[in-house]
């Protein structure tokens, strides 16, 4: 053999560390392909996680002013308005029913909870709100409650304002609820006087 003759590897005859290694370079690409793609994953998890209990915190005030809504319009639907127009301009937060079985029921709004009074005694007060959620405005708005002189069937709005509860340490806005209500009785039928 000639000193001056180089052997060159022939390329048909691969050696083992040549099929077997990765070089830094495809390492370095693949790792940083997985940390994004993990990043992302986890990123898209935590939102999720965020979204759930914001919702969870917005049902909470919903099923709250349903519940309360719910209680006023089985009593208002079966009752007499005894709140006239002129007094609900002067406390519009205030409605006074005369129930048929549970005689006088007043419900009001008071130091930002809304309480529900039966007999017009202080001691049968119990509060329609959880403790929970923040109940930022309640009110009536009651046309037709003059004892039939308008010609008008008496009825009822109800508003209110809730503030959720926190979620995640995160404010969340108010909710707006209303609903209209009327009672059953026809303001003229001698069955109807708010006495």
């Amino acid at each position: 053999m000639n000193l001056y003759e180089i052997k060159m590897p022939n390329p048909k005859h691969k050696t083992l560390n040549s099929i077997l290694g990765l070089t830094l370079i495809e390492i370095l690409v693949s790792i940083t392909i997985f940390s994004t793609v993990i990043g992302i994953i986890t990123n898209i998890t935590l939102d999720m996680i965020r979204a759930e209990a914001i919702t969870a915190s917005n049902q909470v005030a919903l099923d709250n002013g349903r519940f309360i809504l719910q209680r006023i319009a089985r009593a208002l639907r079966v009752s007499v308005i005894k709140t006239s127009d002129v007094d609900n301009s002067i406390d519009p937060t205030t409605i006074e029913l005369k129930h048929p079985r549970r005689g006088t029921v007043k419900y009001f709004f008071d130091s930002g909870r809304i309480v529900e009074q039966i007999g017009g005694l202080a001691s049968t007060n119990s509060f329609l709100d959880s403790s929970s959620v923040t109940v930022e405005t309640f009110k009536f708005d009651i046309k037709g409650a003059d004892n039939g002189s308008d010609d008008r069937q008496p009825q009822v709005t109800i508003i209110m304002k809730l503030k959720p509860p926190k979620a995640k340490n995160q404010e969340l806005p108010s909710i707006n609820i209303q609903t209209t209500l009327s009672q059953r009785c026809l303001d003229k039928s001698s069955s109807c006087t708010a006495t």
